[in-house]
């Protein structure tokens, strides 16, 4: 499993073998969650729970890109927030 930040920074792609998806990063919150949440499912199997580990560690590294390379505004009033 793959995921990668588009060059804009506005889009993020999961690939998997057969599939692709590419959605908002506003939506990249709710990815991870979801996929968090079938690799943290009772029950399922081993085989799942690893695909979907790898997709949230994936996930993870955009997150983590995104957050790097998000600039940030200063206060205009030049105090602390």
């Amino acid at each position: 499993m793959n995921a990668t930040l588009s060059e804009d920074r506005l889009t993020f792609t999961i690939y998997g073998t057969r599939w692709h998806e590419t959605l908002p990063v506003a939506f990249l919150p709710s990815r991870l969650r979801f996929y968090t949440a079938l690799r943290d499912r009772k029950g399922a199997p081993d085989a799942s729970r690893a695909v979907h580990a790898e997709t949230v560690t994936a996930l993870e590294a955009v997150d983590r890109l995104l957050k790097a390379s998000t600039p940030v505004t200063p206060n205009p009033g030049g105090a602390a927030a």
